[in-house]
């Protein structure tokens, strides 16, 4: 039995299905790479947070080092998702238009959380 025919099929004979060429467009990496970068940079807080208990003391250093790095991959983030978002609708690709959207809302959420805690946590006294 020739294997020769078999190239490209599935096991019941059937092809494979074709690659959507959209799916491999700059515009799309950019838009998944801001729906990853919200979840990069929680997953890198709450990380941090587990094995080291906290930003106290010893850690101090750590603590910053994560938090800038995580603020630069939301950022990061920010930047793809109008990137991604300019490219989709220039495309007219309504997918990647929406899979940028709602990793640069999820980016932006993470900013305004982040500004909102450092607005309200001024010491009393402090207006």
């Amino acid at each position: 039995m020739d294997c020769s025919d078999r190239r490209g099929k599935y096991a019941g004979g059937m092809t494979s299905p074709a690659i959507d060429p959209e799916s491999q467009t700059l515009a799309r990496y950019l838009a998944r790479g801001s729906a990853l970068a919200a979840l990069v940079s929680c997953a890198l807080n709450c990380l941090f947070v587990r094995l080291t208990g906290g930003p106290t003391g010893r850690w101090w250093s750590l603590a910053w080092l994560s938090d800038w790095t995580s603020l630069a991959i939301v950022l990061a983030g920010i930047g793809c998702g109008c990137a991604g978002i300019v490219l989709g609708v220039r495309r007219r690709s309504a997918d990647t238009a929406l899979i940028a959207s709602i990793g640069l809302v999820l980016n932006l959420t993470i900013v305004f959380v982040m500004v909102w805690f450092y607005a309200s946590a001024r010491p009393a006294g402090e207006n």
